[in-house]
């Protein structure tokens, strides 16, 4: 995986390629598919780093946007990621069910895992986000996922980053006619926005 730009320190830019990467001492991931949910991740870290750059703000240390491959076959792409990319903190951006067993409606604001199949996650980081959520008036929702893994969960299972987070967006039949609300990808991509410029304590 080679970096497609190299930005200065603290910086947040973007590049249209496999891997791209900008400005703290914590990791993005996300599965590069062609599936609409990705590309709807894919969009909503994209809109993050415009909004960072177009409000002149900046991240407080380095961060890494990392657009991986290989999640759903061992997350190949992630743990690479994790192990040879300086950080402590991996955040995955991955689709999440719209179930009524997950008390998780379309319309809501970005979902906040705080466990799955592999892990648990780190509760300081996911509190983090569930309440800048809140702050900014997104609606999100706090869930635990069945049969799931992400590339944050791959990555802290085997031992590759030292905590992880996992932020999903809101979406009907995430394995087949994928639907999500017209304001997910915004609601995400503002959360991620002014968690890298506000990241959870240790």
């Amino acid at each position: 995986m080679r970096p497609a730009c190299t930005p200065a320190r603290g910086s947040a830019s973007t590049a249209a390629a496999a891997a791209w990467w900008s400005s703290a001492t914590s990791s993005l991931l996300l599965p590069r598919r062609p599936r609409r949910t990705h590309r709807a991740a894919l969009t909503a870290l994209v809109s993050a780093a415009r909004r960072l750059h177009e409000e002149g703000r900046r991240p407080p240390a380095d961060t890494y946007l990392v657009c991986t491959a290989g999640e759903e076959m061992g997350g190949i792409g992630a743990t690479y990621a994790s192990r040879t990319l300086p950080g402590e903190i991996t955040l995955a951006l991955d689709v999440g069910p719209v179930e009524a067993e997950y008390q998780v409606p379309a319309g809501s604001g970005p979902v906040v895992a705080y466990a799955d199949d592999a892990v648990v996650y780190g509760k300081p980081v996911a509190d983090r986000l569930m309440a800048l959520g809140r702050e900014l008036g997104l609606d999100p929702r706090a869930a635990v996922w069945e049969s799931y893994h992400s590339d944050a969960s791959r990555s802290k299972s085997s031992g590759q980053t030292a905590r992880a987070a996992l932020l999903s967006l809101p979406t009907l039949s995430t394995h087949g006619y994928e639907v999500q609300h017209r304001e997910t990808v915004e609601r995400c991509a503002r959360l991620v926005a002014e968690f890298l410029c506000r990241p959870a304590p240790r």
